[in-house]
């Protein structure tokens, strides 16, 4: 280990072992929730809402519902729960019921304005749980 990278790794108290560099890595990586993993490997977190509960049980929660397209660049991994969605769009998918076509496109045209502002689809850290969940429509 270089002398630079022992410096590093003493800030953080680390005595000759890996584990600090390794915990200092994936914490940039994401929090880890006990979620699992997305199809990327990458931790799943909260989403922009924090945990939204589904109508199937008390223990029953969704945060992003992660999803992905194929471009020509490869898969493309997104959630399909964003901002831009409404309450009853929030609830339809709360009743596990599948995206609606407007769904994807909302969850798709998200993804991309974030991918071409060098942003993750994902929200990071300090996004998640953030964005209120909105109201309903008046009809």
């Amino acid at each position: 280990m270089n002398n630079l990278l022992q410096q590093i790794l003493s800030l953080f108290g680390n005595n000759g072992d890996n584990s600090t560099l390794n915990n200092a890595i994936n914490s940039s990586e994401g929090t880890d929730y006990g979620y699992g993993l997305r199809e990327d490997k990458t931790q799943k977190g909260l989403g922009y809402f924090g945990e939204i509960p589904m109508t199937g049980g008390p223990n029953d929660f969704m945060t992003e519902l992660g999803s992905q397209m194929t471009e020509d660049e490869g898969e493309f991994h997104f959630p399909l729960i964003v901002p831009t969605l409404t309450r009853e769009e929030l609830d339809h998918l709360a009743s596990g019921k599948e995206a609606t076509n407007e769904i994807w496109k909302k969850a798709q045209d998200h993804a991309v304005m974030r991918r071409d502002q060098g942003k993750d689809p994902f929200a990071h850290r300090e996004e998640e749980g953030k964005t209120p969940i909105p109201e309903y429509l008046k009809r």
